[in-house]
């Protein structure tokens, strides 16, 4: 009589197993860069930067005079340090002590103005050096103030809040919005 042979189990090459796994992890990747992607043609921007924004020559000047201003304030900078640390210190005390927080905060508010005022003068010498029509845009610059987007633009943190209010719409208070409190409310 014949004998059945031994069934020997079957193993899957090992190389085969990785080679398909690297196969379908490329496949996932694409299908998600191909799902992400924009859809509709890519908008078409004017390259050309806006008339108030400063040529690189005048950039570089801005900065210079900045940088300048700012390394002039280097003992002052250091004094608002140390008055941030005793009003980290001020608040870190049990029990609370309104009044030397009070104090602390006063300190940092004279530490600031100190601050400013050391970047102010270094500012005004600079600004003695340049031509007019500099001054001139630069003062349009400082008129516009800190992170606005052109003359007249919001800033950026007033387009943040643009952003999350298109995106999320307008804050009604806590999520549910109103009249989708419980029975009980």
């Amino acid at each position: 009589m014949s004998e059945t042979p031994s069934r020997r189990p079957r193993h899957v090459p090992f190389w085969l197993v990785l080679s398909l796994m690297a196969n379908m992890m490329l496949v996932g990747l694409v299908a998600g860069m191909v799902l992400r992607a924009p859809r509709g043609p890519e908008p078409q921007f004017d390259r050309r930067e806006p008339e108030w924004v400063a040529s690189n020559g005048e950039r570089a000047k801005i900065g210079l005079i900045m940088r300048g201003a700012y390394d002039s304030s280097k003992e002052q900078r250091s004094e608002r340090a140390a008055a941030r640390k005793a009003l980290g210190d001020a608040l870190a005390t049990d029990p609370y002590d309104a009044d030397a927080v009070r104090a602390a905060f006063a300190r940092l508010r004279a530490a600031d103005e100190s601050v400013h005022s050391a970047m102010h003068e270094q500012m005004i010498e600079q600004f003695a050096t340049l031509p007019v029509d500099e001054r001139m845009r630069i003062g349009e610059m400082l008129e516009r103030g800190p992170g606005t987007f052109g003359p007249g633009g919001p800033s950026r943190r007033e387009r943040v809040l643009i952003r999350h209010e298109r995106r999320e719409g307008p804050d009604d208070g806590p999520p549910g919005g109103p009249g989708m409190m419980g029975p009980d409310d």
